[in-house]
């Protein structure tokens, strides 16, 4: 099975609005599963070392690291 990275500035991952580029990643990530691609999405709204990001897993749970 290929593993597949997506990278976002946002995502929808609850009731908070997400613009067009989370939309459009989620809509991503949805079709590339269904093709039988494990797919993961880093979510981080900065690209620097120390700052916190999250990794949604393809089984939809999220997981939350401290720093990049």
């Amino acid at each position: 099975m290929k593993k597949i990275l997506l990278i976002s500035f946002e995502y929808p991952l609850g009731k908070a609005y997400c613009g067009g580029v989370g939309q459009i990643v989620k809509q991503s990530r949805y079709a590339l599963l269904e093709v039988g691609y494990e797919v993961y999405v880093l979510i981080t709204s900065k690209f620097q070392k120390r700052y916190p990001v999250k990794l949604l897993l393809p089984d939809n749970s999220l997981i939350s690291y401290r720093n990049f």
